[in-house]
């Protein structure tokens, strides 16, 4: 089925859910982008563009420019916690990530071959489990749910990964515990093909809508 992505957008703001999009602007721009309406976020040190402006002025500085919306969305999700050590300060901290069950959905954009102009946004159906990383953007809700659990998973910016995303935190010297380290390497907390008895996982019985760049597939043991 072929779905408008600001069709859905309209579906959250009506059901009273909101979402933001972050944007990556220069320095010598913030006047800018202030007076065309977005807001600074004085905690995460990003510029955003809240619920209810119109992003097409927005363009230029908006992190993933072909698509400002979502591309994730499922009837319900985990978070997935357990702990590591900080790569800084060698303490045992938290961390948290998300995760989807079998039946999530992710946006694919196609082109019309009679309108190359004119993109429309597929979306496709998955029967596996899946732990999301370098999440882009995520819903309020989601945001209260998982720093309900570590008020340390924030936004921040990675120079190594040239992005900002929502990433862990150490929560004794507030060192950035980058996604790539937890998720691509084959030590880390959220690597491989399953989710072990050492992650504890938190079920969410709500929708979840998010901006996502990559996830792990993976199975869940019998003992979680």
């Amino acid at each position: 089925m072929v779905f408008n992505i600001f069709d859905i957008f309209k579906n959250k703001k009506a059901n009273g859910s909101t979402m933001r999009t972050e944007l990556n602007v220069p320095f010598k721009e913030k006047d800018i982008v202030k007076k065309m309406g977005a807001k600074w976020d004085p905690e995460k040190k990003v510029w955003y563009v809240p619920s209810g402006v119109n992003l097409e002025d927005f363009k230029r500085w908006i992190v993933t420019i072909h698509n400002p919306g979502i591309n994730f969305r499922a009837d319900y999700f985990f978070i997935a916690e357990t702990s590591g050590r900080c790569w800084k300060c060698s303490k045992n901290t938290r961390f948290i990530s998300l995760g989807l069950y079998p039946g999530f959905l992710t946006e694919v954009l196609e082109e019309d071959e009679n309108h190359p102009s004119e993109i429309s946004s597929v979306w496709i159906e998955h029967d596996f489990y899946a732990l999301l990383y370098y999440v882009r953007e995520i819903s309020e809700d989601v945001c209260c749910h998982m720093q309900s659990l570590s008020s340390f998973y924030k936004i921040d910016h990675s120079s190594t990964a040239k992005r900002s995303y929502w990433m862990n935190h150490c929560e004794y010297c507030g060192a950035k515990q980058g996604d790539f380290m937890e998720y691509c390497e084959p030590d880390g907390l959220f690597y491989g093909d399953h989710i072990g008895s050492h992650i504890i996982l938190h079920n969410i019985s709500e929708e979840l809508v998010v901006n996502c760049d990559s996830y792990n597939p993976c199975s869940i043991l019998e003992d979680n």
